[in-house]
């Protein structure tokens, strides 16, 4: 897919900070407000955290509010934040387009990172978050026409946009990862893989 013809088909944006996808009760569980939503809320004005169990920010991430890692957090690690993150899914997963019965979040993986989004949205295509989601704010809308274009964002379902890999070396790795390019990196200076890094060399 071209990426003029990758921008045309975003034709929808989702309000995912409305964390449960639309239902106002499932949201309340997840996302708590202090008024309505669609006020200019940008940076999470609207708020009120010490009922919320989950939020978004960015293009694409979920965060569990965690307990001793997030300011207000009260979610507790273990039993209490997994069974949050599995009915969050089960929510997003489960969420269909009212007007063309389409699903708008194809994957919901954990990311396993310690200080980044918890879970990773991978929208159908035709979907991406909305620009204010992606602030911090709630819309009013669930979802919405999208009237801008919006050129290279990579947030839909990953197995949709897989990557382009250039080089002028052989490439001997079966299925290259985005890990895997740090580690090759390093390896063309003479260094091993950081702490943590579990990538490979593609050459």
């Amino acid at each position: 897919m071209s990426i003029q013809a990758l921008e045309e088909s975003i034709e929808r944006h989702f309000a995912a900070g409305q964390a449960a996808v639309g239902d106002p009760q499932a949201m309340e569980a997840f996302l708590a407000l202090r008024g309505a939503a669609g006020h200019d809320d940008e940076g999470f004005g609207n708020v009120d955290w010490s009922k919320t169990q989950a939020y978004a920010l960015g293009l694409n991430g979920l965060y569990l509010n965690i307990a001793g890692r997030e300011k207000y957090g009260i979610v507790k690690r273990g039993p209490e934040a997994d069974a949050i993150a599995n009915k969050l899914r089960e929510e997003m997963l489960r969420f269909i387009d009212p007007e063309n019965s389409e699903q708008v979040v194809e994957t919901l993986p954990s990311s396993g990172a310690e200080l980044g989004p918890d879970m990773i949205v991978g929208y159908a295509r035709g979907y991406r978050g909305s620009w204010q989601t992606a602030l911090g704010a709630v819309p009013e809308s669930v979802l919405e026409d999208n009237t801008d274009a919006w050129i290279g964002d990579h947030c839909i379902n990953a197995a949709e946009v897989p990557g382009v890999l250039l080089s002028n070396r052989t490439i001997r790795a079966d299925h290259p990862t985005l890990k895997d390019l740090t580690v090759t990196i390093l390896g063309l200076f003479g260094a091993g893989p950081g702490k943590g890094m579990d990538g490979r060399s593609v050459f």
